[in-house]
């Protein structure tokens, strides 16, 4: 689409406006103002041998011999000596135990409190789902998203997150 000052004899003594619309956006170019052109550097020709070596050109993938280390004179990694050597049952798994432990015994008694209450679920068309395929009823604080789900269909039950 173009849109053009024009004088009566045809010149062009104003400033042209031109809109180039593609399929996907639209550019606006005025007569008077042009982009700078883009020269290539000398340093990114791409000679025979260069292309030979990838390493550490742009758009390339990254590889371990490209770029330097993190802290060259001690030479560390990330994580430091974090896991230098592995150990079979290290301190803080005794402790972290002993937490869930403790919060396991905290919802039994909480759950020893509370009295179950049988449950129905009734799907979209209409029919009610009151047991397992075992024929075990469902029943509140015992009954589990994943076990409705079993009954409804196995592979929900597998394809399901809850």
């Amino acid at each position: 689409k173009k849109s053009k000052d024009e004088s009566s004899n045809g010149d062009n003594t104003q400033q042209s406006l031109v809109v180039n619309a593609t399929a996907k956006f639209a550019t606006l170019d005025i007569s008077g103002i042009t982009q700078p052109k883009i020269e290539p550097d000398a340093s990114s020709s791409s000679a025979p041998s260069e292309k030979k070596q990838k390493g550490g050109l742009q758009g390339r993938r990254a590889n371990e011999s490209s770029g330097p280390r993190m802290d060259e004179e001690e030479n560390k990694l990330i994580g430091g000596d974090s896991f230098v050597t592995r150990t079979a049952n290290p301190d803080w798994l005794k402790e972290r135990e002993e937490a869930y432990a403790e919060i396991k015994a905290r919802r039994e008694e909480e759950r020893s409190k509370k009295t179950p209450r049988p449950i129905a679920v009734v799907m979209p068309d209409g029919n009610v789902l009151k047991e397992k395929k075992d024929g075990t009823p469902f029943e509140s604080w015992n009954t589990t998203p994943y076990d409705v789900a079993c009954v409804i269909s196995q592979g929900l039950a597998h394809s399901s997150v809850v």
